[in-house]
């Protein structure tokens, strides 16, 4: 079966000969809590380093008096990194390094000392404040421009001619070995809609490894397309599985897309492609193994 094929379902549009549909993985909320964290972490570093200078600030005030203008002082902790005497231009740390350092030989420098000594000096000195630094930083970014690298996970293969439902997750197959199954709906309120009470579709599935554990998989698209769609997806894919489901006057979500909300710089994640091999496969496998 051609992949073109296959993703006909998981775009929405049902092809009852083809035996195979790849259903979404609900992935809006996480994706949406991340792209919120993004705008206010950027918007408040913008606000941080581009704040105007404030006369009624104490601190603003003591700064101006030591000769530091407001972008000098909002990017101070950069010397921590080089700036004003690596690179880039910052009274304090330059006359920090120029002066305190290589003239006056304090910090543990000499004459010799270059810049980039100079930073490693500090390392040693006090590794403690970079370790902090270090996390913050990545925290910040993570904050910041996760949602940019967030990728949409793979989607959960119903597979009619196997009579199996896997997918791929965290190096590993996750099946059901049989097409007659059992789904959760919950729904919730969606407050984001403004509209009533709603939910994707959620469904376990066992681990290839350890088939004695399981794992809920939520699956379908944000904005619901209709009400109580958790149940309606639900539904018409236990109908697929069955072979009674008729697209002449059954019609599939039609929104079951990859909006441009929900993209990654990395792209989206997808099925091995030997996902079919490795489930036909456990499932001779366990067939040999039953008594």
């Amino acid at each position: 079966m051609s992949r073109e094929k296959s993703n006909n379902i998981y775009l929405g549009v049902a092809l009852g000969t083809s035996g195979i549909a790849d259903v979404g993985r609900f992935f809006a909320g996480l994706k949406m809590i991340a792209g919120l964290a993004t705008i206010l972490t950027l918007t408040f570093t913008a606000y941080y380093f581009l704040k105007p200078y404030d006369p009624s600030n104490r601190m603003d005030r003591y700064y101006k008096n030591q000769g530091l203008s407001k972008w000098e002082q909002q990017t101070y902790f950069l010397g921590y990194l080089g700036y004003g005497y690596l690179w880039g231009e910052h009274s304090s740390w330059t006359a920090t390094y120029y002066k305190g350092c290589v003239e006056e030989h304090a910090y543990g420098c000499d004459s010799k000392t270059t810049p980039t000594e100079f930073v490693w000096i500090q390392i040693k000195k006090a590794p403690g404040d970079y370790i902090r630094m270090a996390i913050f930083f990545a925290f910040w970014f993570c904050l910041g421009f996760g949602y940019f690298f967030l990728r949409q996970p793979v989607p959960v293969r119903f597979n009619r001619n196997l009579g199996a439902i896997y997918t791929w997750h965290r190096g590993k197959l996750w099946i059901h070995p049989q097409y007659i199954f059992d789904y959760d709906y919950r729904p919730g309120l969606n407050l984001l809609s403004g509209g009533g009470f709603n939910g994707p579709m959620r469904i376990k599935l066992q681990s290839s490894r350890n088939p004695k554990k399981l794992k809920t998989f939520k699956l379908g698209t944000y904005p619901f397309p209709c009400d109580g769609y958790g149940q309606f997806l639900g539904k018409r894919l236990q109908e697929f599985m069955r072979g009674s489901y008729e697209d002449s006057d059954r019609g599939w979500p039609k929104n079951l897309k990859y909006p441009w909300w929900q993209r990654s710089l990395l792209g989206r994640k997808k099925l091995p492609g030997d996902i079919d091999q490795r489930a036909e496969q456990w499932l001779q496998s366990q067939k040999k193994t039953t008594p």
